[in-house]
């Protein structure tokens, strides 16, 4: 088990960023984005080093967590287009269009405000239960449970519906 410090993270960031980047970039194909991608991770890493003990070898750790990275991003990107062409699609058959996209921009800051304000792990599988992956993928990702992939969903859903009524 691997806890970090500081010596442990710079010795972990020479030693994994090139290859972390090399999987970001594989799939994306975009060297800012990768760079962007990989520093994401890194940061991620140092702000949870109190809370975050590595359990497998740092490298598969820090391989997963790119693989993850990069999925989510793909994903996030493909709900975010799918939306943007619905609203579009849909803010042309309206007559007050203007009004409807100030709510829907407010709702969608709420909900992302929100979303931050889970714990990290949380945040993570909603956000991938919301894209689509199976509960199964889920917990095979975080090495949980399907029951405790299940309770992290059901609290961020609770939360998420709790807080937007008292938003309304």
């Amino acid at each position: 088990m691997l806890q970090i410090d500081h010596h442990t993270f710079k010795k972990l960031y020479q030693q994994y960023w090139k290859r972390v980047f090399g999987v970001c970039y594989h799939y994306l194909q975009d060297t800012e984005l990768a760079k962007e991608l990989s520093q994401d991770i890194f940061e991620s890493l140092w702000k949870r080093r109190d809370s975050l003990f590595i359990k497998e070898n740092a490298e598969a750790y820090l391989l997963k967590a790119a693989k993850l990275e990069v999925f989510q991003y793909i994903r996030k990107q493909h709900i975010r287009q799918k939306h943007l062409h619905q609203y579009a699609e849909n803010v042309s058959d309206t007559d007050n269009c203007t009004q409807e996209s100030v709510l829907y921009g407010e709702l969608s800051t709420r909900v992302e405000e929100l979303l931050e304000q889970l714990p990290i792990k949380r945040q993570q599988i909603y956000r991938l239960s919301f894209q689509g992956v199976s509960r199964q993928e889920i917990a095979s990702t975080f090495q949980l449970s399907e029951k405790s992939v299940e309770y992290h969903l059901y609290k961020a859903k609770a939360f998420l519906r709790h807080q937007l009524k008292v938003h309304q």
